[in-house]
């Protein structure tokens, strides 16, 4: 049985009344905004914002790295929420930011190109952040880690390690023992190249995105990490809702031309597939019951690199 969450308007006003010395004149749910937070829209005296909670610790980090994430975004020129406050209220971590009147951007079809070419600057733009470490965890002010692979060389390596004539993908189906050796050749071919560790958003798509006026608003920096660029940029975004012409436009805006583009897709296909071979490990080590959804993804990358790569 799930847990019943304690987080209600109740809670919010006790909150806004303790903490900023404020009632607040309406307080709204919004349903639909997350998977993770509970988010709410309280309107205020002169000003409405939106709140954030949610009843685990590491939602207190995981605040201090959006926030950190907003600031870098807006001094690189990209327009964001503001952050007013990241504490805690009983316990439970939260995040107050400024409310953008707007329309989300997956409710505006007829600027979905527009959203995608300024998605694209945007993802260019966060690169001026000087952030160091690698991973999705901020331990410190800039400062990324991934305790169970601390190194992009430590991500690799495990990887390749774990492909042997006992892999348990042979069994899935995911790829035929006679291509173990390929796929260790093409994921050791990773660790020849001294890529760039950016900070990327992470989760780029239009409902990430709030259109107000002629600006778009870029939002949810909760999956924001170091990783390599630009391969790990394009295997973030939301690839799969967007059309082949939406993705063109996203790497063009980024600045990535089709000649660029075609030259670097081996090597993108290798990084999908790693991406893809990393999350099923992760689905298979913590025994997630429906598995069909990381096995069809890592079956699919491996088909991709192998037709890319032209390999029997």
């Amino acid at each position: 049985m799930t847990k019943q969450s304690i987080i209600n308007d109740s809670l919010i006003n006790s909150l806004y009344n303790e903490v900023f010395g404020e009632s607040p004149i309406n307080i709204e749910h919004i349903i639909g905004l997350g998977e993770v937070n509970q988010v709410y829209k309280v309107t205020l005296c002169n000003e409405t914002n939106i709140i954030r909670l949610r009843e685990e610790p590491k939602a207190y980090s995981d605040y201090i790295k959006e926030k950190f994430c907003m600031e870098q975004a807006e001094k690189a020129g990209i327009p964001v929420a503001k952050v007013t406050c990241v504490d805690k209220y009983n316990d439970i971590p939260f995040i107050v930011q400024s409310y953008i009147d707007g329309i989300n951007g997956s409710l505006c079809p007829d600027k979905s190109e527009l959203i995608w070419a300024t998605l694209g600057k945007y993802a260019r733009l966060l690169q001026s952040a000087e952030v160091t470490g690698y991973g999705l965890d901020m331990v410190d002010y800039g400062v990324f880690y991934n305790s169970f692979s601390p190194s992009f060389k430590n991500h690799v390596e495990y990887n390749v390690n774990c492909i042997c004539e006992n892999d348990e993908f042979i069994k899935l189906g995911v790829y035929p023992s006679e291509q173990a050796d390929s796929i260790k050749k093409a994921f050791s071919t990773l660790l020849n190249t001294d890529f760039p560790l950016k900070l990327i958003h992470g989760d780029m798509s239009l409902k990430n995105t709030i259109v107000s006026g002629d600006k778009v608003f870029l939002i949810d920096f909760g999956s924001a990490h170091v990783g390599i660029v630009p391969h790990d940029v394009f295997i973030s975004l939301d690839i799969d809702a967007t059309t082949k012409k939406e993705f063109s436009i996203f790497y063009k805006a980024y600045g990535i031309s089709n000649e660029e583009f075609i030259q670097i897709q081996p090597q993108f296909k290798i990084f999908h597939m790693l991406n893809a071979f990393d999350k099923l490990r992760w689905a298979v080590d913590h025994r997630i019951n429906d598995m069909f959804y990381y096995v069809t993804r890592a079956k699919e990358k491996f088909m991709n690199f192998k037709t890319c790569l032209l390999l029997p």
